[in-house]
C-alpha cells in the first residue's frame, strides 16, 4: 500500500494522510503517527551472523514485508525488510546495510497489514490480525 502527507487546506491546520494505493481513501493520522513513531524508536536486540544465509533463512529472501519512506519528490529516505517472527522476535535489514537484526515482534505489531488497517472510518474488528499472527 502507499500512503503520503496530505498538506492542511487551510492555515494553521494540520496536514493529513492519504491511502493512494491500492485505492485512494483518508487514512487515520494517528494510525499513520504511530507507525512512524516505532519505527523511529526501532532498536535490534541482537545481529544475526552469517550475512548470505542470514536473509534466506530469516525470510528476508523475499522479505514477508518491506517498509519504504520516501521524501517528498520521491527520493528513498530508508527501507526496511521485514521476515519471519521466531520466538517473539523478528528478523530485519535495513536497505542501507548488509547486517540481519533481529527486534521484538512487539515493535512491530503496529504494523499495517493492509489499506484496511489504515483507512479512515474502520473500527479495530476490521483490521488485520497483529505481526505474527
Amino acid at each position: 500500500m502507499e500512503v503520503h502527507r496530505e498538506p492542511a487546506k487551510d492555515p494553521g491546520a494540520k496536514d493529513g494522510w492519504r491511502i493512494s494505493s491500492p485505492r485512494a481513501a483518508p487514512a487515520q493520522a494517528w494510525r499513520v503517527s504511530d507507525v512512524l513513531w516505532a519505527l523511529s524508536g526501532l532498536e535490534a536486540s541482537s545481529a544475526v551472523e552469517g550475512r548470505a544465509a542470514g536473509l534466506a533463512e530469516s525470510g528476508l529472501a523475499p522479505p514477508r514485508e518491506t517498509v519504504v519512506l520516501l521524501a517528498k519528490g520521491g527520493k528513498e529516505l530508508g527501507r526496511l525488510l521485514v521476515g519471519r517472527e521466531t520466538g517473539g522476535k523478528v528478523r530485519v535489514k535495513s536497505g542501507a546495510s548488509p547486517r540481519v537484526l533481529e527486534v521484538d515482534a512487539a515493535r512491530l505489531a503496529v504494523l499495517p497489514r493492509s489499506a484496511d488497517d489504515l483507512e479512515e472510518g474502520r473500527t479495530p474488528a476490521q483490521a488485520a490480525p497483529p505481526l505474527g499472527r
